[in-house]
């Protein structure tokens, strides 16, 4: 699925997704699998509902703290508490980025919400951003330091 994501980002990036029936011929024609075109409509219709959320605005990182609850911590793996934490450190999340990342954490199925689904849930929340670093995060995840075709 991440390379039907790369493609769309690479091709579309910046443009509205709403007209998912034309999207995905333009994915088919593409030459992706109906299994990778359908997963990546799954990840976009998530995508279009966060849109249709409410921001959240919190204040500036510096002055605020944010503390695990158990719950949360047991519905993450180490690496992907750690990968939530470096964005957030590094700048390409704030605090209301972490919230609602947060959230969709508590909303997934039960089971650990691992490294790579953590990824995805991430790159919802930046690619509704539209900004160069989150631009530039996403190409990160997408295509790695070698495959990078920053704009």
């Amino acid at each position: 699925m991440l390379d039907v994501l790369a493609y769309l980002f690479e091709e579309f990036h910046g443009t509205d997704y709403s007209d998912l029936p034309t999207l995905i011929r333009k994915l088919d024609v593409a030459g992706f699998t109906q299994e990778d075109i359908q997963e990546a409509m799954g990840w976009m219709e998530e995508l279009n509902a966060m849109a249709a959320e409410p921001q959240l605005v919190f204040p500036d990182k510096a002055t605020a703290w944010r503390v695990l609850h158990p719950q949360e911590l047991e519905r993450m793996s180490a690496d992907a508490i750690h990968f939530l934490y470096s964005l957030e450190r590094s700048g390409v999340l704030d605090g209301a980025d972490r919230e609602q990342i947060l959230e969709r954490v508590m909303r997934e199925p039960d089971g650990e919400v691992v490294l790579e689904r953590m990824k995805l849930i991430v790159l919802m929340q930046v690619w509704r951003k539209q900004d160069l670093l989150s631009n530039l995060w996403i190409e990160e995840i997408l295509f790695g330091r070698e495959g990078a075709t920053l704009h």
